[in-house]
């Protein structure tokens, strides 16, 4: 249990290096590229939007796309194959927390430059974060000067390595329509808990899959 515990925490980290990567210094970049997930023998595919303080990724499925707009702070997921999204505003749930600056980040890990290399043709400032926490391990990271983005994460600890890489990266082009909630999908609203969607949470625990997850809470047509 600790250690699933210790490891859910690494991702988070790494969600909070994405997402400060976005927030505090990509406010002008625009770029779409293909985002390569590995854990393990595990490799998953995807696809990244970036247009100034608004991110969108995808699964390589299609069964779930994610929508983070900094400029309202408001984080959207949604679900294609059941048109069904949830809403979460920063400062009232828990997944808005990770939107770190590097300060934040530098309470719990030591930053140490190790140079510049190149990486699918971007030149990059190369990191390396040593957490505090000796279960978390390392985290090696390569930021795009040109793009104010990371566009390549190693983490290594005793659980095993994982990896986000961002390839066939291409600037521009990214439609602002990318990063709205499509029309007819339905917003689930916990109640109680503003934002949390009960039947898409319920989903997500089935897989994602047709027709998994009940419909709970007031519907609402976008």
């Amino acid at each position: 249990m600790g250690n699933t515990i210790r490891f859910k925490g690494v991702l988070i980290l790494v969600l909070a290096v994405l997402l400060s990567s976005v927030y505090a210094l990509a406010l002008s970049a625009e770029f779409s590229a293909d985002m390569v997930h590995k854990m393990g023998t595990m490799t998953k595919e995807g696809k990244i939007y970036v247009k100034g303080q608004k991110m969108r990724t995808e699964s390589g499925m299609g069964q779930g796309i994610t929508i983070m707009d900094g400029d309202t702070g408001t984080v959207w997921v949604l679900q294609p194959a059941q048109k069904m999204y949830m809403e979460m505003k920063k400062g009232a749930t828990q997944p808005m927390q990770t939107t770190q600056s590097d300060e934040e980040l530098a309470k719990v890990a030591d930053k140490k430059l190790l140079g510049t290399e190149t990486v699918n043709g971007y030149q990059c400032e190369k990191y390396l974060y040593t957490y505090r926490d000796k279960a978390l391990g390392t985290m090696t990271m390569w930021i795009a000067t040109k793009l104010g983005h990371a566009i390549k994460m190693v983490h290594q600890s005793s659980e095993g390595e994982s990896s986000f890489e961002y390839r066939n990266i291409k600037e521009g082009g990214v439609a602002d329509s990318l990063f709205q909630v499509p029309a007819g999908y339905t917003k689930m609203e916990m109640p109680g808990m503003p934002g949390m969607g009960k039947g898409m949470m319920e989903g997500m625990g089935k897989g994602m899959g047709p027709g998994s997850g009940g419909a709970a809470g007031k519907p609402k047509k976008y």
